[in-house]
């Protein structure tokens, strides 16, 4: 039975730029270790810090050339998902607080989660609603009206503060010009009211 030696899996992932990546993605990477001794070797990777388990089947390549940035955690720790709420808003410079946590929005329930000491949080959109982000720098990040939708829609659910809507300073034209995407893009009569009495 081939055993997967240490120096093989640092060269073969730093070969292939990977720095996350999935326990079936190893099985891919080497068809030829048995179930048994790459579940023995990943221990042993663990051991000597050459990878860190994010969460069951997930994991980070700590001798990667590049560390991997929190927003390209938060994509990888939760499928799917992209960056926006607070965390995207503050990016974009729509609000000017600091975010401690990365937030997203997924498809799948909302869910909290931590690693390295740093908290990702994830709220739920109807698939629907699962539109208009982009791929920036590795990561996936609402487009900054979709990132000032998904916060104003959940605000209006009641799964996002309401008094954080007074952190927002858009001009009357960025708050038309706001109006006029939710109306191209959505078809949601009740939350164009919301943005009109709350932005």
């Amino acid at each position: 039975m081939e055993s997967l030696k240490l120096n093989n899996v640092i060269d073969i992932l730093r070969s292939k730029h990977i720095d996350l990546f999935t326990y079936q993605n190893l099985r891919q990477l080497f068809p030829s270790i048995s179930q048994p001794g790459l579940s023995a070797a990943t221990k042993r990777l663990i051991k000597t810090k050459t990878i860190s388990r994010i969460e069951k089947g997930k994991f980070q390549f700590l001798l990667s050339a590049k560390l991997p940035h929190e927003y390209e955690l938060a994509n990888f720790i939760y499928q799917p998902s992209y960056i926006s709420l607070e965390t995207a808003l503050s990016f974009y410079g729509i609000i000017d607080q600091f975010t401690y946590q990365v937030t997203s929005v997924t498809t799948k329930k909302a869910v909290a989660k931590s690693y390295l000491q740093k908290d990702y949080s994830y709220a739920h959109l109807e698939s629907k609603l699962f539109t208009d982000y982009i791929r920036q720098d590795g990561y996936l990040v609402a487009s900054p009206s979709k990132a000032l939708f998904d916060y104003c829609y959940l605000a209006m659910k009641g799964f996002r503060s309401r008094n954080n809507l007074g952190l927002i300073n858009l001009s009357p034209t960025k708050k038309q010009q706001f109006i006029s995407y939710i109306n191209q893009n959505y078809q949601l009569p009740s939350l164009l009211n919301f943005v009109k009495k709350n932005l």
